[in-house]
């Protein structure tokens, strides 16, 4: 997989840069866009949109998914010539999951890390928070490539690289890649409003 090619030639704050880079870059693009399926499903749990919009959103970033990785496939075919990793990624359809600790260690990832990005990143600075959004999202990132063995903490990016891997079965990929998040990030979101609503109590008494 790229990731691991890059912090194999490069290292991991190499992948750190290109990743924030790529993240500030969206985030001026992107007209807004979720991105992550994970601040949408919060956003139905808690009445703001309905179904529909829900699974309009879902179903854009899941073809959205797709796409980026077709995209990527086509720049390894241009690029075979110039590159012996993206020559082995093109030719070589089939994926290993290599995980760097036990399994129930990546779960528990997987739920603490949606957790506290859902902490985070609403409560970054709002001056220049395009870069340190990105830069948090980054560093996860990061830390769960070189200590975990494999980068999930969104449902859309990880099932477009890696649903269908060696090493998981589809029910087990289910859980850890699509629930495990959605749960990490929901227990946050109730924290938050939990804790927000006793401090505005407290505030008015």
């Amino acid at each position: 997989m790229i990731p691991g090619v890059m912090v194999k030639y490069y290292g991991a704050m190499a992948f750190f840069f290109t990743v924030t880079s790529l993240l500030t870059v969206g985030s001026f693009v992107n007209r807004g866009a979720f991105v992550n399926p994970l601040a949408p499903v919060e956003a139905y749990c808690y009445g703001i949109i309905g179904a529909s919009r829900l699974l309009l959103l879902l179903a854009a970033e899941t073809i959205g998914g797709f796409s980026a990785f077709r995209l990527a496939r086509s720049l390894w075919w241009y690029s075979l010539s110039y590159s012996t990793a993206h020559l082995e990624n093109f030719s070589n359809s089939t994926c290993t999951l290599n995980y760097k600790i036990t399994f129930p260690l990546v779960v528990a990832f997987e739920l603490a890390g949606s957790f506290l990005l859902r902490l985070i990143l609403p409560n970054l600075p709002a001056r220049g928070k395009s870069y340190t959004l990105s830069a948090v999202v980054a560093a996860f990132l990061s830390f769960a490539l070189v200590y975990v063995g494999v980068p999930g903490l969104n449902p859309v990016v990880a099932s477009s690289r890696l649903f269908g891997c060696d090493g998981i079965d589809a029910q087990w990929f289910i859980l850890v890649y699509w629930l495990c998040p959605v749960v990490g990030w929901l227990l946050a979101a109730a924290l938050e409003k939990s804790m927000r609503r006793k401090f505005m109590e407290k505030k008015s008494n």
